[in-house]
Order: C-alpha cells, then structure tokens, then sequence
C-alpha cells in the first residue's frame, strides 16, 4: 500500500515538474491518476522552489530583475506544461467555431495567435504584479509564504475541476483523471486536508483566505466558460484554468498587500 502510494507520488511529481527525481518509474493509469492526491504536495514543492529563487536573487538583484527570473524558473519546473494548455484553450474559445472544431483546434500543435497573446499576458502580468510585491517592504516570511503558496492553491483548485466537471472529449491523456476519480473519493478529502494543512503552515494569515477565495472566483468563471464552449473540460483546460486561477492570485495578493499595509 505505502509501495503504491510513493508510486503515485513519483508519478504525480514527473508529471507536474521538470525535478531532477533520481529514478523514473511507469504505472497504470488508475495508479498514475491517483497521484492527483499528490497534486497539492508537487504544488507546495514548486512554490517552495520558486521561493527560495525569490529570496536567492532578491539579495543583489531589483524586485523586476527578480520577478523575471522566478517567473522563468517556474516555467522551467513545470515544463510550461500549463502554459501549454492555456495557449490551446485560448486558441481554440477564441476562433468562435463550433465545439467539435474547437476540440480539433485544441489537439493542434500548432500555436495561434490568440495562444501567444495569452502566454504573453499571463506572464507579464505575473512578472508586474510579483514585481510590485517585491518592492512592498513585506516580512520575508510573508513574501516567500505568498510565493510558495499560490502554486499549491493553483493546483487544488485544479483536483477540484476534475472531481466536480465532466470530460469532454471520448478519450486523450487529462481523461484518465476523470476516468479514474470515481475510485478516489477518499483521496478526494484527504487532497483537500493536505491543501490545507501546507498553505495554514505557509501562509497563516488572512492573505491566504483571499487568494483562496481569488482562485475559487476564477476556477468558476473558467469552468462555466468551459461547459458553455465545449460542455465540459479537457486536459488543456484544466492547464489553462490552473494559470488563470494564479492570475487572480496574484493580483489579489497585491491587494490585500496594499490594504493590509
């Protein structure tokens, strides 16, 4: 049993990082679809790592200078996975065609011109708003609590797409999560406690109640766009709804910053 569930894990990690894991092990899609207990835990780990790059460089380097690197470290840890994702959503929801051609557009490698714009908003966006969080004269704690954070909700909130959306394609790689998650309510709760437990030990302040509460808002808006475009989600979805939900995030984490200040 314990066997099984660091298999998960490792699975969960190779599939949401790009981490140098000492060993690279294969499993059954029920096993692999599984790790999404683990998705919160490989979010705390990217947070964590992006963290230490923010505190690393903050020390002989601007807060913009700063804010690029750790936005280019965070796409070399996930291998822009999720960027990918939202570039095909973005492609597909804006060519207006109907849902068949839309879901066609999404399997397309090809990237269009609605996808750049999209990467590129998203990763500017981030580079200012996390900018502006470095030049506020936070305490260490919170600044590093905010970054490490926002990757672990980002990726709660994306179990949280899967458990409560249905697939909307027959079959392709993101179904075997939906196919699977009737096996997994147990770890269902148990994802949402360790969600819990790892941003209450990060992040224990009110801050951590307002970028739930700015990716729980954006994590509805995106799905009910996602049922009127296409009835339902997708792998590429569930990528491009984890990037919008830490877009919110992270503008609502200047706010409260500016609030609470």
């Amino acid at each position: 049993m314990l066997l099984n569930e660091l298999k998960a894990l490792a699975l969960c990690l190779q599939f949401l990082t790009r981490l140098p894991l000492p060993f690279r092990i294969e499993g059954p899609d029920d096993l692999f679809a599984r790790g999404t207990v683990f998705f919160p835990v490989a979010g705390a780990l990217i947070g964590v790592c992006d963290a230490f790059v923010c505190w690393l460089l903050g020390h002989w380097m601007g807060p913009f200078a700063t804010a690029c690197l750790v936005v280019l470290f965070d796409i070399w840890i996930t291998g822009g996975l999720h960027l990918d994702g939202l570039a095909d959503t973005t492609d597909a929801f804006g060519s207006l065609r109907d849902r068949d051609r839309m879901l066609e557009i999404m399997k397309d490698s090809r990237i269009g011109t609605f996808g750049v714009l999209a990467i590129i908003g998203v990763l500017l966006g981030r580079v200012a708003l996390y900018g502006t969080l470095l030049e506020q004269e936070l305490p260490l704690r919170m600044l590093l609590g905010i970054l490490a954070v926002i990757p672990c909700i980002s990726r709660t909130g994306m179990v949280l797409l899967i458990y409560s959306s249905r697939y909307a394609r027959e079959q392709g790689l993101g179904g075997m999560f939906f196919t699977y998650r009737n096996q997994l309510d147990v770890a269902f709760f148990i994802t949402l406690l360790l969600a819990g437990g790892l941003i209450y030990l990060m992040l224990p302040s009110v801050i951590s109640l307002v970028l739930v509460g700015s990716a729980a808002l954006a994590g509805i808006w995106h799905r009910f766009r996602c049922y009127r475009k296409i009835g339902g989600m997708t792998g590429d979805t569930l990528g491009a709804g984890l990037e919008w939900m830490e877009a919110a995030m992270s503008l609502a984490a200047v706010q409260a910053v500016f609030y609470l200040a």
